[in-house]
């Protein structure tokens, strides 16, 4: 098993769901161990961003690792004097695309290379999504990533179908690692949603920060505006209802004006 080559452990690497580097273990080969661990740490601490706006377009892979500080008792007081702690640059590459042929020759030299379906097979724990209503397939999708429990923020573009997507949202918002849930479309949620969205906030002892928008004038609430106490703590609800949104906030906010649900 060590003579295979490291190119072709780390295409199979590459290409398995394996959570965990136990099976390739089994096969009592350091070398086959020591790049599934490897493959496993780096599928971990990495990244992918993909963004597509009016004026831009990047796919980034950002690897995470925990920032070092020191403090200035720590310094060597010859590295304060000289002010040799400096910003470092992040060395970055950037191309200029100005013209409709630069366009396709990006399209197509660059987009064939990413297996969607093959990035679709591992499980992909999205933690911020921006997704557009296209059809069917992506009430599916949306679908997958509430059953997930991992997402932090989502934006829903588009008119997406109120029958389908209400019980989503109503599944989605109340999800305790939620933090922004930002909807244009207009959603006849129900009164029940509401009222369970905001007595279960009452009466969580530890709660966290949570901002929902709905930008539709359509989609009423039974909430009215202003801002409401958490009855065992700082935090507070604040309802903002107007002609073209409406937003809940819960944050941690001292005021004078509150009043208790």
């Amino acid at each position: 098993m060590d003579n295979v080559p490291a190119l072709f452990i780390k295409s199979v690497l590459c290409i398995s769901s394996l959570p965990d580097a136990a099976s390739f273990q089994k096969l009592s080969s350091p070398h086959w161990s020591h790049l599934a661990a490897d493959q496993l740490a780096r599928r971990k601490n990495w990244n992918l961003y993909i963004d597509n706006i009016n004026n831009l377009g990047y796919l980034e892979n950002q690897y995470e690792h925990p920032s070092l500080f020191t403090s200035f008792d720590d310094m060597p007081y010859s590295i304060i004097e000289r002010n040799e702690e400096r910003e470092k640059e992040i060395a970055s590459k950037s191309t200029k695309i100005t013209s409709k042929q630069d366009v396709e020759s990006v399209k197509r030299r660059f987009f064939p290379r990413i297996n969607y379906d093959h990035l679709a097979d591992k499980n992909l724990r999205i933690k911020n999504l921006a997704l557009p209503y296209l059809g069917p397939h992506s009430t599916a999708f949306l679908k997958q990533q509430v059953q997930k429990q991992v997402i932090n923020s989502v934006c829903l573009l588009g008119d997406w179908p109120q029958k389908s997507t209400a019980p989503l949202v109503e599944a989605l918002v109340p999800q305790r690692q939620l933090r922004m849930f930002w909807c244009s479309a207009k959603m006849p949620l129900s009164k029940s949603f509401f009222e369970s969205l905001v007595a279960n906030w009452r009466k969580d002892d530890s709660p966290e920060e949570k901002n929902v928008y709905f930008w539709n004038k359509e989609t009423a609430q039974p909430v009215d505006s202003g801002v409401y106490k958490h009855p065992k703590s700082q935090w507070q609800l604040t309802v903002n209802v107007t002609s073209e949104f409406t937003q809940l906030s819960f944050k941690i906010k001292k005021s004078e004006s509150s009043r208790t649900l």
